[in-house]
């Protein structure tokens, strides 16, 4: 079983309908098209300041191998570490992203596929319920008092 995400438009309420319309399920494997094609996969997902900085490291390696006289092997095996990152970090990134973009966490569910996901997630809101999620993510801040060995601006020696 695989365990999936499901990420909804924070202006939008958690009702039956807007999950299942506008709902993003991100599941958390390993990604074959970030692997095989690190750079489209982080196009066609959005993650434009990832793209940019793969792409800058690659052309990087390209043009500083030939310079420095490096070994193909050698720059075939960081381009494959590249690779692996994507496929393995990618989705991460991708559910970063979302919650960037104004997207929350509505739920964490384990399934065989999105849609069996999709579908257990939409048999926890009721029909006409509108439900809050509280993320667990979020931390309420706590005392503002000693960081390290430093006092904080209310507190003297």
């Amino acid at each position: 079983m695989t365990t999936y995400s499901v990420y909804l438009p924070s202006s939008l309420a958690y009702t039956r309908a807007n999950l299942a319309e506008k709902s993003r399920v991100i599941s958390d494997r390993f990604s074959w098209g970030g692997f095989f094609v690190p750079l489209l996969w982080l196009l066609l997902n959005r993650l434009w300041l990832n793209a940019l900085v793969l792409f800058a490291v690659e052309m990087g390696l390209t043009f500083g191998a030939s310079r420095l006289g490096v070994p193909p092997g050698v720059s075939f095996g960081i381009g494959l570490i590249l690779m692996l990152m994507v496929g393995l970090e990618g989705r991460r990134w991708l559910c970063a992203a979302l919650e960037r973009r104004g997207y929350r966490l509505v739920t964490i569910v384990q399934a065989e596929t999105d849609d069996e996901a999709l579908h257990q997630s939409l048999d926890a809101c009721h029909e006409n319920e509108t439900l809050t999620y509280n993320n667990p993510n979020t931390r309420t801040p706590q005392s503002r008092g000693v960081i390290g060995l430093f006092p904080g601006p209310d507190e003297r020696p």
